[in-house]
């Protein structure tokens, strides 16, 4: 057996055997200033490629389509005249190459439309920078990415897997994913596991260790990837990945069986989702409900915000898709490492700790209240409960009943009838992420209907640790004694209050923390939902004896 290979952090366990494909290519450093007229050269050959790519688009979109409305305004401004002489004269008066007069131009576009009263004007920010990362990617010669580019089962290799990638991955294809960067808790991570594709990060200068179409035995258990391995190395760990596929099919037993604690109590098994698709494979995994929502994958790759309607029929699907079972849905949180084009965020010097979950929904609140409505508007489909992230004090919560109690007025305004009126209902939460949420949590009780500890963000915080930063994740710590102390904390302040708690953090996922959990009475569990038949068959392993 081959003993060469790469290390790196395994976030997402399996065993993957296929071709790389590399997606974004090397990450290439900017090359050096030669002169004006070459690098006017490269811009105008980038423009050219950018409209074609944009034409091409609006082709194939349908008669009425808004998304060929959006991709024919992005033309429009791609032949202005005056964003092209913007980018020009960066390159004429201070020497830079095409990629650096890009990112000044789009700073100063950005900045004064960002600016204007005019919504409409405000909003073409966003479009502004969606076109100057096409046409920075064209200037580096890379090809656009899309599902649909991945045709064939491969292994993708990549410098970093954005959340709004790992969203998309075609699992029928991507056998697993290696990246250079990111962590086990980065939210791409999380999404892998969900999709059950096996995942290494954390990997140092993997680009310049792969070429496209290399043979890759990637081993996700312990964090190993194999290039070009031999012929002993391959059937190894195909024999291992039929075993591993094996004790899946073995635990599907477990999937829709009930589970109670030691104590005879039930326990109650969620998932966390990113929309529609996700809640029928939750269903069909064993989970009883949602407990985490996020629905800002909604606003994600797409310039365009999605509208009021749009939101209501996805909320009104997923909770049709449990008519029995609670759907907790958590509210737009963007930031950190969750980024959209349709909700430029400036840049910040600690995204993590800056304007992000409920603090950029205040920032916006036309974004807000429009998603406040589509919920209400929802509920009378099934059991809906909603809670607001990122929440630090009492202030925010009463901030946020009071604009929940306006959008329930205006909706009654618009009701036509009495029994629509007694629909606009759902159960308030919050998120219990940040410490000094837990350290308060007696007093929240007081204004909410339940707890959901979001143990990924808790763990960061408490520990003072990026989690997307691999350099320290061995100091991310979720059995840290200070983040259990906080976790009993609230458990306990829920019980006392007759307030509902619930974990919906990777920490639920793991069989011996989901254990820990439960001794406590927390019988509220969210996970991924490929973890539940594990979890469950764990628990109910423990407590029969």
């Amino acid at each position: 057996m081959s003993t060469e290979f790469l290390s790196g952090q395994p976030v997402s366990s399996g065993i993957a055997l296929g071709k790389a494909f590399l997606l974004g290519g090397a990450k290439t450093e900017k090359p050096l200033f030669s002169s004006v007229e070459n690098e006017f050269a490269r811009l105008k050959q980038a423009f050219a490629i950018s409209q074609d790519e944009i034409k091409q688009k609006i082709s194939k979109a349908a008669a009425g389509d808004e998304k060929a409305a959006i991709f024919e305004a992005h033309l429009q401004i791609l032949e202005d005249p005056e964003w092209l002489d913007s980018i020009r004269a960066y390159v004429q008066n201070q020497k830079v190459v095409c990629e650096v007069a890009v990112e000044k131009a789009c700073a100063d576009w950005v900045q004064t439309f960002s600016a204007m009263e005019d919504p409409y004007f405000r909003e073409r920010a966003s479009d502004i920078r969606d076109l100057s990362l096409r046409v920075a990617r064209n200037l580096r010669g890379e090809k656009e990415w899309s599902p649909e580019s991945i045709s064939e089962e491969c292994i993708l290799v990549v410098h970093e897997l954005l959340p709004s990638v790992a969203g998309m991955l075609p699992k029928k294809f991507v056998k697993g994913v290696i990246s250079e960067v990111g962590g086990k808790a980065s939210h791409s991570a999380i999404l892998l596991r969900n999709s059950e594709i096996p995942g290494v990060f954390g990997i140092k200068n993997l680009l310049g260790n792969f070429k496209s179409q290399q043979n890759i035995v990637m081993d996700a258990e312990i964090g190993r990837v194999y290039v070009e391995p031999d012929s002993d190395t391959i059937e190894e760990f195909k024999k291992r990945s039929a075993l591993f596929e094996q004790e899946k099919t073995d635990l599907k037993v477990w999937r829709q069986k009930e589970v109670k604690s030691a104590k005879n109590e039930k326990i109650q098994f969620l998932a966390n989702i990113a929309g529609v698709e996700d809640a029928l494979s939750a269903a069909e995994k064993g989970a009883e409900g949602v407990g985490l929502f996020r629905t800002e994958f909604l606003y994600m790759d797409r310039t365009d915000l999605p509208s009021e309607n749009e939101q209501y029929q996805v909320y009104k699907k997923v909770l049709e898709t449990f008519p029995q079972g609670k759907v907790v849905i958590r509210t737009l949180d963007v930031g950190g490492d969750k980024t959209s084009p349709a909700l430029p965020i400036e840049a910040e010097l600690n995204p993590f700790m800056g304007l992000r979950g409920i603090r950029f929904c205040f920032a916006r609140e036309d974004v807000f209240r429009a998603q406040i409505r589509a919920l209400l508007r929802a509920s009378s489909f099934g059991n809906l409960w909603v809670m607001f992230p990122m929440i630090t004090n009492v202030a925010e919560v009463l901030k946020i009943k009071k604009i929940v109690e306006e959008e329930k007025q205006i909706l009654f305004s618009k009701a036509t009838d009495s029994s629509e009126k007694n629909n606009f209902e759902f159960k308030f939460g919050i998120m219990i992420e940040v410490p000094a949420a837990a350290l308060i949590a007696d007093e929240l009780a007081k204004h909410v209907d339940f707890f959901s500890i979001g143990t990924n963000d808790l763990t960061q915080y408490t520990c003072a640790v990026d989690r997307m930063n691999d350099s320290v994740s061995d100091l991310y710590e979720t059995e840290h004694p200070g983040v259990l102390k906080l976790l009993e904390m609230v458990i306990e302040s829920g019980r006392k209050n007759n307030v509902d708690v619930g974990v919906c953090g990777e920490f639920a996922g793991e069989p011996k923390s989901a254990q820990w959990l439960v001794d406590r009475g927390c019988l509220s569990l969210s996970m991924n939902a490929a973890r539940i038949a594990k979890v469950k068959k764990y628990i109910f392993t423990k407590s029969a004896t």
